[in-house]
């Protein structure tokens, strides 16, 4: 079956960038032949007025600081830029550029069915209909949704009926956040699956294949991943690496990690180094689902801090609750702007499977069924 895969895929982020080779490898096992539509949103985010002064000010600070850095370290960035565009062009099939209604005809005729994938691409704060298949009809292509996130915990009442009259068509409605599942499920009047990421549909021997297990930093260490500038969390990071005699290595994101954390080399690493890194570490700190999610497949052990607090009106913090749920390792969760981690027993890594074993075979029956 042709397959039209709508999800971010361009973005200079690992997550992102992984979940949607994971999810067009997995089609592929199953004999599909998908494609990702190329299509890529404006991406302006709205201005929120729910911000403090002080967000406001630090949300500016890492603007100027992100800036300035990429425009001294061109060379690092267009490095990085282009192994994320050869990623995707040597494990994924693309369609031709849709930017025009002449280029969206010529995709609904493409493809037997469209798969809306992963990622935030259903977060209420920037909600992009191309992202919701508006160009297709459902009486006509079957329309199925595996693991979009919408980043909250649930749905803004007055957004409700925007979704509903978006997925009121769809031939199968899936969520990564089960917090919103049944609250979706009941504006609906359908059922409405909680799945596990794309990422998790290939096990650790899939992913170590792809990207290789050549050990690419000699020496024990700590590998952090953050997306969010921490001074707190970035403290904590220290004390546990000298505490346990660990080289820090990590990729800086944005704004002020850029001059925080110097490790300037590994800024313009490709996103199967991201897998190799996480892998080979003694642990991994972060507060990235998907650094999270690869921590737990590839059996490192990790520590991941709250990202928001639970006040924050961009709290997202529930999908990495959710996840460590499903495999039991909740204990791993640190609160937002804690200045320690904590000294814990190793994660049963085999225990932790069995806990998932069951939520991610029926995400993978989910998936299988809706296409037959």
């Amino acid at each position: 079956m042709k397959i039209g895969v709508t999800t971010w895929f361009r973005d200079m982020n690992y997550g992102t960038i992984l979940q949607a080779l994971a999810l067009q490898t997995y089609l592929k096992k199953l004999g599909h032949e998908p494609s990702l539509i190329n299509y890529l949103p404006p991406r302006n985010f709205p201005k929120d007025k729910r911000r403090t002064f002080m967000q406001k000010v630090q949300n500016k600070l890492d603007f100027i600081c992100t800036n300035k850095y990429k425009s001294e370290h061109t060379d690092i960035f267009d490095k990085k830029r282009q192994s994320f565009f050869e990623t995707i062009d040597s494990f994924c099939d693309v369609t031709n550029p849709v930017i025009n209604d002449a280029d969206f005809a010529e995709i609904r005729g493409s493809f037997d069915a469209f798969i809306c994938g992963s990622d935030q691409i259903w977060n209420p704060n920037w909600m992009d209909k191309h992202f919701f298949l508006d160009y297709i009809d459902g009486s006509k292509k079957r329309k199925i949704s595996y693991a979009p996130s919408i980043g909250l915990g649930r749905l803004p009442e007055q957004k409700i009926k925007d979704y509903t009259d978006l997925l009121k068509d769809f031939t199968a409605v899936s969520l990564r956040e089960e917090d919103a599942v049944h609250q979706l499920s009941t504006a609906l009047n359908k059922p409405v699956k909680n799945v596990c990421d794309p990422v998790f549909l290939l096990n650790k021997k899939e992913w170590l294949e792809l990207s290789g297990n050549k050990r690419k930093i000699k020496e024990p260490y700590l590998f952090y991943y953050f997306l969010t500038y921490n001074s707190r969390h970035w403290l904590a990071v220290k004390k546990f690496a000298k505490k346990h005699n660990l080289k820090i290595v990590g990729l800086p994101v944005v704004g002020r990690e850029f001059y925080v954390f110097n490790t300037n080399e590994y800024i313009n690493s490709a996103p199967l180094d991201f897998i190799n890194y996480i892998h080979n570490a003694e642990y991994v700190v972060t507060d990235s689902f998907h650094a999270t999610s690869f921590s737990i497949l590839l059996e490192t052990q990790f520590f991941v801090f709250e990202q928001f607090s639970d006040k924050s009106y961009l709290n997202t913090n529930s999908r990495i609750v959710n996840i460590l749920n499903k495999f039991a390792v909740s204990d791993r969760l640190i609160k937002h702007n804690s200045t320690a981690i904590p000294e814990l027993d190793d994660i049963n890594f085999v225990s932790a499977r069995k806990n998932a074993e069951k939520f991610i075979n029926a995400s993978k029956a989910y998936l299988s069924d809706s296409l037959k």
